[in-house]
């Protein structure tokens, strides 16, 4: 079964599959049980709010997301020949809620949670940025808990030689060709690593927001091109 999104000229297919609850158990003999539910049928999927992919009439897709907040697909169920209907209706996703500044911006910290120390030339990688405000009080508990990435509007990245300071992808703020993209466990970007050999690399963040233009490093980033 696929499911197909549609909204003017921008469509999305994915893959159902019948409803799983729980997790695999493991049984002798090598065979995993999982539940499923009859007649009940799931599809994941993930957009960027930021995809500047043209919808219709000049219009992209994070057009049509800024200015609403949310955006309505046409749905429809069907079997994977599209032969077969099983449901038309529409599906309304909202985008994440941001967070805007407070009043010390410079309180925002910008880390990579998934930073490595070498890359390969030209490989294309997703890097994952956890923000954090150090001025919001946290809430007092006896049992861990994990702490939520903060989601700003508009984040933009840059690369830059770790140890001379030297631009060599900079803030790309016209077209958003640097600008992060967000989903519920943070803000991240692609970059395909198409860097010169030789060189230590960091990453800068700019924040842009309520009349603030904000530019952070990311302290824990260090990478060379391998």
């Amino acid at each position: 079964m696929i499911v197909t999104l549609q909204t003017g000229s921008w469509i999305q297919t994915i893959t159902a599959s019948q409803h799983q609850v729980g997790t695999k158990v493991d049984h002798p003999g090598g065979t995993d049980a999982i539940s499923f539910m009859t007649g009940v049928y799931s599809a994941s999927f993930a957009m960027s709010s930021s995809d500047a992919a043209v919808v219709s009439w000049g219009t992209s897709f994070s057009d049509m997301v800024s200015r609403t907040g949310s955006i309505t697909f046409e749905e429809y169920w069907s079997s994977h020949d599209r032969k077969t209907g099983y449901y038309t209706g529409s599906l309304t996703v909202e985008r994440i809620p941001r967070t805007a500044f407070n009043i010390s911006p410079q309180s925002l910290d910008f880390i990579v949670t998934n930073s490595r120390n070498s890359y390969r030339r030209s490989e294309k990688t997703l890097v994952r940025v956890f923000i954090q405000d150090f001025n919001k009080v946290q809430k007092k508990s006896r049992l861990p808990y994990n702490l939520a990435s903060i989601i700003l509007e508009k984040v933009y990245y840059r690369v830059k030689d770790a140890d001379t300071g030297d631009i060599f992808i900079p803030f790309e703020t016209t077209v958003n060709g640097t600008r992060l993209s967000s989903d519920s466990d943070g803000m991240f970007f692609e970059i395909t690593m198409d860097l010169p050999k030789g060189r230590t690399y960091t990453f800068d963040f700019l924040s842009k927001d309520a009349g603030f233009d904000l530019v952070s490093s990311a302290k824990n980033v260090r990478f060379r091109i391998d």
